[in-house]
């Protein structure tokens, strides 16, 4: 293996120059510039899981390419001065890409969401999760392997280029100060880019950002979003008089009840009505009875923040009331924002005297719940982990199991109850074959795979239907008075269903459609009627303190009324146009900064506004 120093004296070379040593230095030269030119291409063609958009991207998106090649060049640059060799520079940058690319192209395929910087924080759970693809994984690997052993046989016929020490030396010290350089301005770097080459950050939509972008700029970009970013007018004046208009306010209009119920949230996994693909022939209602007491009870539609995963930050908007869209992208509040006491709805029981109880049929470490729970303020948490040999089905515990956990821990009638359970079973993935028998088989006509899926789907959903079937019947025979909220957290991701069925292009325009999941209350005493209509579900716990007839905190009355004037409250979803009341859009932005502010002291700032959290604010 030859190497040809960096700055040797040209007629040196020249005396050694033949026809083989010129084929080697071309060689050398061209596979470094031909990974740099090719690694976005290669993304793109994992990302779009095939290559028939590629030449659309080029044509349309050149400037985004220019700025993808860009970031490529530094890993290039950082690999050359790590191992002081051009070649193998390229090829950590090439495998590095493959690695990254097949991440994405998977989340893709499950998700419909591209690989954000976020998601570097749930390694563990991925790896986890990533148990029920061992095939695909081994066998990427394996091809990973067979590219990396050709690779090897061919450097022996490439030059490696290495720098001498001096050169070296001054090389990353140069590179170092770019790179500080691009870190403190990085806002301005990323703005200037993308004014010179025109590209549109829509941090709003990766989704579309991931596929006009591409994938290393569009990471680029999301590193710099990760930073919460402090609001210009927050100050301890803002924060502590911010809710004051409120503060008497009644307009919550809480009955004042002799008793106290105890209340039972159910967050069924992946819970969603199947049958609004209109296009699947499903003989069964596998969820007729959460159809039958949905019909008869009051009920509302969930704008989930969510689609296909991620449930920890539908938990976040139910328990805190908080909306998830102030975050960036990839961002969860579970791993990085609650790391201290935080007012919630389980607070807010627990003042009231209730005994507060979380309880997940899965790992108590998996989105960090073990801490999140604690701050958030539950007594206690029931998990996997403390289960007596709990009944599995599938792949994970069953939801029978998680009912009788509910049902176990209601029946203790020391003091009331505040329950919020979350169940596991019907968790993807569901293109493996997870149940020995199912109950109403369905053949779809589409592939192995999606049939696959929407058979372990629809037994999932069975199942979940048979569990809350459970809680109803307890809540009848019981003494106790009992309020149930029962919903689904966001649609199931499908890696083959739900293009196959041709709702695959909805998903990704329609963001109201895929984001909307069911729910239905149940109770034995009876519950004020409201109107079924779509709510953001940040704007869950006034529904669950009013129908249960408790005190609430002055923020409460705000909540309510932000409800009242736009019940959809995501920055997803800011352009659909639905909005309660013809209310002027310059009172709504008041009300939203005032919202962000709220999340902003609460989980990053100073906790100015932890007052009008206090019971001397309850109204009662």
């Amino acid at each position: 293996m030859k190497k040809v120093p960096f700055f040797n004296n040209v007629f040196a070379i020249l005396r050694v120059l033949n026809a083989d040593s010129v084929v080697k230095i071309t060689g050398s030269i061209l596979f470094p510039v031909m990974v740099i030119i090719c690694t976005p291409f290669l993304l793109q063609t994992l990302h779009y899981d095939g290559n028939e958009k590629l030449l659309w991207w080029y044509q349309h998106f050149i400037g985004a390419y220019y700025c993808n090649v860009f970031v490529v060049i530094m890993l290039f640059l950082f690999g050359y001065l790590v191992f002081n060799s051009t070649y193998k520079a390229a090829l950590g940058v090439a495998g590095l890409s493959f690695i990254v690319g097949l991440i994405d192209s998977q989340k893709m395929r499950i998700l419909h969401q591209p690989f954000v910087p976020g998601d570097l924080l749930f390694v563990r759970q991925s790896l986890l999760i990533a148990k029920q693809y061992a095939a695909p994984v081994i066998g990427a690997l394996v091809i990973l392997l067979i590219l990396v052993i050709i690779f090897i046989r061919v450097r022996k016929g490439l030059c490696h280029f290495p720098m001498p020490p001096a050169v070296r030396l001054v090389s990353a010290v140069v590179y170092m100060v770019v790179c500080i350089f691009i870190i403190k301005n990085y806002n301005y770097t990323i703005d200037s880019l993308n004014k010179k080459y025109k590209v549109c950050n829509e941090f709003w939509n990766q989704l579309g950002n991931y596929h006009k972008n591409g994938f290393y700029y569009s990471f680029a970009m999301n590193i710099a979003s990760m930073k919460i970013e402090k609001p210009n007018s927050y100050s301890r004046e803002k924060v502590a008089t911010m809710f004051d208009p409120w503060t008497e306010d009644d307009s919550t209009g809480i009955p004042q009840k002799n008793f106290s119920p105890d209340v039972i949230i159910v967050l069924s996994e992946s819970f969603w009505d199947i049958t609004k693909i209109s296009t699947l022939k499903i003989p069964h209602d596998p969820i007729k009875h959460f159809r039958k007491i949905s019909s008869k009870y009051p009920s509302v539609r969930l704008l989930s923040p969510s689609f296909g995963g991620n449930t920890c930050n539908v938990e976040f908007e139910i328990l805190t009331g908080m909306s998830h869209g102030f975050f960036p992208a990839g961002m969860t509040a579970y791993n990085q924002s609650i790391t201290h006491p935080v007012p919630s709805l389980v607070r807010v029981f627990k003042e009231n005297g209730y005994r507060t109880t979380g309880i997940h049929t899965f790992n108590q470490w998996f989105w960090n719940r073990t801490n999140v729970y604690r701050h958030l303020g539950f007594d206690r948490f029931i998990s996997q982990e403390s289960m007596d040999k709990p009944k599995y089905k599938g792949f994970y515990i069953s939801d029978e199991e998680l009912a009788q956990q509910i049902i176990s821990t209601a029946s203790k009638n020391d003091q009331p109850d505040f329950i919020f359970a979350i169940s596991m079973q019907n968790h993807g993935p569901y293109d493996r074959k997870r149940y020995d028998t199912l109950d109403c088989p369905v053949s779809s006509g589409l592939s192995a795979v999606a049939d696959l899926e929407l058979n372990s789907y629809i037994q999932g959903t069975i199942d979940a239907d048979k569990s809350l079937k459970m809680l109803t019947h307890y809540i009848d025979t019981t003494r106790t008075p009992t309020l149930l909220f029962f919903f689904g957290d966001h649609l199931p991701g499908f890696s083959k269903l739900y293009e196959e069925t041709g709702y695959g292009e909805r998903i990704r325009t329609d963001t109201i459609w895929a984001h909307t999941t069911s729910s239905a209350w149940y109770a034995n005493y009876k519950l004020k009627k409201f109107p079924d209509t779509l709510i953001s579900t940040c704007f869950v716990p006034f529904f669950v303190t009013e129908l249960a007839g408790v005190s609430v905190p002055v923020y409460y009355n705000f909540l309510n009324e932000l409800r009242e004037k736009q019940p959809i409250f995501s920055l997803t979803h800011r352009n659909s146009g639905i909005v309660k009341n013809d209310s002027s859009s310059l009172y709504l932005d008041s009300l939203s900064r005032l919202s962000r502010l709220y999340v902003y002291d609460l989980l990053f700032g100073k906790q100015y506004a932890s007052r009008y959290n206090n019971l001397k604010n309850y109204n009662n």
